[in-house]
């Protein structure tokens, strides 16, 4: 979308093992566990997944 519009962001995407890796090992080790304690997130994959077998039941009755 940037490109689209000319213009450059203003940030730059990363990955979470690159910006744990700039943590202090006591922060990193936090924020490891937090992840590691929270619930499972919402994924699109799943709704896809769903939604393309209800279409391919609907297609073939």
């Amino acid at each position: 979308m940037f490109s689209a519009a000319g213009i450059r962001p203003s940030f730059v995407l990363g990955n979470w093992a690159g910006l744990l890796r700039t943590l202090p090992e006591r922060c990193r080790e936090r924020a490891m566990a937090a992840v590691e304690e929270a619930p499972p997130r919402h994924r699109a994959g799943a709704d896809a997944e769903q939604l393309l077998r209800a279409l391919a039941a609907g297609i073939a009755a």
